[in-house]
């Protein structure tokens, strides 16, 4: 490391530095009752999209589920929101069925929950009236939470538009637990689609627990004139409440994004201004392979560190997205994070944690799919935790896994891991309620003080239509949606770190690190030199909550390079340390480099008198039992530049380039894009190679530049397993008119990429910054408020009712040929329940617009079309029952548009006006001779 405290302007300086637990015992558990092999629910057996909340034993999951459309009819559901409960905290799961709604309310899933700190639980989802055309969101709250687990009926939340044509959606719940002036408070959050323009971000606090009740809804930022969706609140250790979402230019395509954040202090009273967390670009709205489409999502997912307030990540924020990496040219989907430290004022650079070099133990090698991330952190031990979708394990890019990513230093390094048990094939399409390429639009993760708790949607359990069954599911070996979940304890013990260089946390140089200096004999740090013997230095944490005795720091070096295989490396000697739980420790050993001949028996092309600058690596080892729990950041490396660069306007610089893989590369080194300010004043790279291993043309031309901010100035070569060349890149030094006013280092990165991948590289600081970077003024608005009047009781929709004097049986039996004769395909002919129902029948603009009630008609905007349900229910009349019947006609009527596209059903149910059961009527009484 250079370390320089009186640098004239204009100075080039050169910092080089080149890039070089455990496992849970737990299983899958199945959190919905099983149903791939019902006998009278049809293909109605979907639970998928999850939410998990656990207070001490007891732990509750919510899901969306189409069970009851099976149970009571495709026309007659009223709630689409599950839940099972475990009173054994995951274990094991009971199936308690659906969450209730109240007159014609209908619950329409999206489920979120939360505890209080008096173990009341609350569950939020979509709710519409459709008799009233209104759409709300809806809150119940428990009324028992042992020996099981009740709701109540919902309370509505609305939105400005919740009763002029808006659609609200995808709301998310949060709930102060932290015993503040706010302890108890409920939020939530959520967008709400107008029926003309782009979604907004809305929220709502509670105004009263019990009964519960919420204040006047808050827009949450101005109208962009973009998509907001996915809005998640949170709070966090001293009650302060955060809100983000995403702003989309497109759901359907990789475009332009950003998520946004904004924060209350007084409860969700009002917020303060809008601070722009991340710009990427968005993943497509289908992540679709091998044929099958999925519908999927860019939302952003925040988590809060609520470690006790001495420890150094209290009060970190987090956040993960999925994002298009670069520009690929191809649909892709990556998991990306950032962090803030200072309460969500500042977030560092997104960086990919399931591909990229932040993750040092388990990067996916795909090209594959990553998407659809959860995160939560121990409030215990500040750990990270992230689970998500992976396709990495099929070369077909089909089969999903659940994997975790984890970080035990506050997100600095990660490694990946798979989390279920098994991985599936994705099945969509079979359920004729919902959305043809609906497989949920989450699922969920938890740390708490009893470890992680993840739940998501599975297909693994394959349709098994038992013989004779009234109405089985089909075709037999299809995949089934169900709900799944995991436990896994949080890893305790020894946890050594050594903070690695910026190209894996982000943070300073590309290829530098902090932990790994020199010193005088004052203990000062200095720049190493050769001809001498410097006393080099590691710094050592110990993250865990155990004292690490008799731990290994091994040194090692090599003249600089873009990159080399291991063995380049020589030893420089190991030392024993002890290093108390929490504590830091620094590693004390001596570099002799009194030999300026030394090639490291030959392995060097040149002597070390040849090379101006050293690169020196520190790995950890613990080798007792149990063992270090985390090895993703025991490994660091830094440069050492022990010569001035003089005067002269060109620097050569040479440095070893070899082959880091076990087989024969083609190797590129990239410059990066100097920034734009210098760009013409120092002049690219001259970048030498040996002209015997230079690649083709054609074969440079192949080799895949994955970072879009790289010069086009580059040079391919071809190496052997183990080579080592010797090459040289020349840089000319800016002028002091160019570096004056910098406000950070002007650094110039060289990156070594084989296969599309970063292997390794080395920087070049070519000047200091002078002057402080000025703090970016946040953008946006204070909130304002919106209140509407939210009904207290729902309108009641007409019943329509045909008595027949006809036995049960055979009016069933006689419905079903009915049915026939109208072209209703029936997904449903129960006789036990004498129930029937049929699949989705189309509708026209002009059938829509003729079935449903003025009302309903403002919903739905010019072109739209729609569709519909019809159940038939038979009852018993009179005493026995034997001789006649009553029959209930129902039906659903869905509007399909775009405006919808995020509700599980492919669109909003709407009133009808009862032309259709009236000719349904008709032709039963027709039927049976009824005048």
């Amino acid at each position: 490391m250079f370390f320089h405290t009186h640098l004239k302007k204009g100075f080039f300086i050169l910092m080089l530095v080149a890039g070089c637990g455990y496992v849970s015992s737990a299983q899958d558990v199945q959190v919905n009752s099983k149903d791939n092999n019902a006998t009278n629910l049809g293909n109605n057996t979907t639970e998928s999209e999850t939410w998990v909340v656990r207070k001490g034993s007891l732990a509750v999951v919510g899901y969306n589920t189409s069970r009851q459309s099976g149970l009571l009819g495709s026309a007659s559901w009223t709630s689409l929101s599950g839940y099972a409960y475990s009173t054994n905290g995951g274990a094991s799961f009971v199936d308690a069925g659906f969450v209730p709604s109240s007159g014609t309310f209908l619950l329409e899933g999206d489920p979120t929950l939360g505890f209080d700190s008096n173990s009341n639980l609350y569950y939020a989802s979509l709710l519409e009236n459709p008799s009233s055309s209104c759409s709300f969101i809806g809150v119940n709250k428990s009324t028992s939470t042992s020996p099981s687990v009740v709701f109540g009926p919902p309370v509505t939340i609305s939105g400005p538009g919740s009763c002029s044509g808006a659609f609200e959606d995808k709301e998310f719940l949060a709930v102060d637990t932290t015993g503040g002036p706010f302890n108890g408070r409920v939020y939530v959050a959520w967008s709400e689609f107008p029926s003309i323009g782009a979604p907004q971000a809305l929220f709502a606090a509670s105004s009263s627990t019990s009964p519960l009740a919420f204040s006047p809804t808050i827009t949450l930022a101005p109208s962009p004139g973009a998509n907001q969706h996915g809005t998640i609140p949170i709070v966090g250790p001293d009650g302060t409440v955060y809100v983000a979402w995403s702003t989309l230019t497109s759901f359907f395509s990789a475009a332009p994004a950003t998520i946004n954040l904004v924060k209350s202090t007084n409860g969700g009273g009002t917020f303060g201004s809008l601070v722009t967390v991340a710009s990427f670009t968005s993943t497509t709205g289908d992540l679709g392979s091998g044929g099958m489409s999925l519908r999927t999502r860019t939302f952003p997912y925040l988590a809060v560190d609520k470690t006790p307030s001495a420890s150094p990540t209290h009060n970190n924020l987090y956040v993960v997205f999925q994002a298009q990496p670069g520009s690929a040219a191809s649909p892709r989907s990556e998991i990306f994070f950032a962090s803030s430290k200072d309460s969500g004022v500042t977030w560092s650079a997104p960086r990919n944690i399931s591909s990229g070099p932040a993750v040092t133990i388990g990067a996916d090698p795909t090209d594959n799919d990553n998407w659809m991330p959860s995160i939560s952190v121990s409030p215990v031990s500040g750990h990270i935790k992230v689970l998500f979708y992976s396709r990495r394990e099929d070369s077909a890019n089909q089969k999903i896994r659940v994997y975790e990513a984890g970080s035990t230093d506050a997100g600095e390094t990660w490694y990946n891991r798979p989390f279920s048990d098994t991985s599936f094939t994705p099945s969509v399409g079979y359920d004729p309620l919902l959305v043809s390429n609906y497989m949920g639009d989450y699922i969920y993760a938890l740390a708490d003080s009893s470890g992680l708790l993840g739940a998501w949607g599975d297909t693994r359990n394959l349709c098994a239509p038992p013989s004779g069954a009234s109405a089985p599911c089909s075709p037999s070996g299809r995949g089934d949606q169900d709900a799944w979940s995991r436990r896994e304890s949080d890893s305790t013990g020894v946890d050594l770190a050594i903070t690695p260089w910026g190209f894996v946390t982000g943070v300073g140089p590309l290829w530098q690190t902090p932990d790994i200096f020199t010193v005088n004999s004052g203990g000062t740090p200095v720049n190493a030199e050769k001809g001498v013997v410097n006393r080099l230095r590691a710094r050592i944490r110990n993250l865990g909550n155990a004292k690490a005795t008799g731990a290994v720091v091994r040194f090692r070096y090599a003249p600089i390079y873009g990159s080399v295989p291991d063995s380049a490396f020589k030893l420089i000697g190991t030392v024993n340390v002890t290093v108390a739980a929490g504590a830091t420790h620094i590693a004390p050993i001596n570099w002799d480099l009194t030999n300026l001949s030394d090639t490291n028996g030959g392995i060097w092309p040149m002597p070390i008198s040849q090379f101006d600058h050293f690169c020196v690596r520190v790995d950890i080892t613990y080798p007792h039992t149990p063992g270090d729990i985390n090895l993703s950041n025991n490994d660091a490396q830094n440069n050492f530049v022990d010569v001035s660069t003089g005067t002269s306007p060109l620097i050569p610089i040479r440095f070893l380039l070899g082959n880091p893989l076990a087989h024969p590369v083609r190797l590129t080194l990239v410059q990066e894009k100097l920034p734009l300010a210098v760009r013409e004043l120092a002049k690219p790279a001259a970048i030498e190679m040996p002209a015997a291993r230079l690649a083709t043309q054609e074969e440079e031309a192949a080799v895949k530049i994955p970072l879009a901010e790289m010069e086009l100035r580059s040079k391919t070569i071809s190496l052997k397993e183990n080579e080592l060349q010797i090459a040289t890149v020349n840089l000319t030094r800016p002028p002091a008119s160019a570096t004056e006013h910098l406000t950070e280092d002007l650094v110039v990165n060289f990156n070594s990429v084989v296969d599309g991948k970063i292997v390794g590289g080395f920087s070049v600081l070519l000047a200091k910054a002078t002057q402080t970077a000025p703090k970016p003024a946040p953008s946006g608005q204070t909130s304002k408020e919106t209140s509407k009047a939210v009904p207290q009781e729902p309108t009641q929709a007409k019943q329509f009712k045909l008595a027949v004097p006809v036995a049960p049986a055979e009016v069933h039996r006689s419905l079903a040929e009915l049915a026939s004769t109208l072209n209703l395909k029936l997904i449903q002919n129960d006789p036990q329940k004498l129930l029937i129902s049929s699949s989705a029948v189309p509708l026209s603009h002009e059938e829509l617009l003729h079935s449903i009630t003025p009302a309903a008609q403002k919903l739905v905007p010019e072109t739209a079309t729609g569709r519909y349900f019809v159940t038939f229910k038979t009852a018993p009349a009179g005493p026995a029952g034997v001789t006649s019947s009553n029959v209930i006609v129902s039906t659903r009527i869905l509007v399909l548009t775009p405006q919808d596209l995020d509700s599980p059903l492919g669109g909003r149910v709407v009133a009808s006006n009862g032309s259709i059961e009236q000719k349904l009527l008709n032709a039963m009484s027709a039927r049976f001779q009824l005048r």
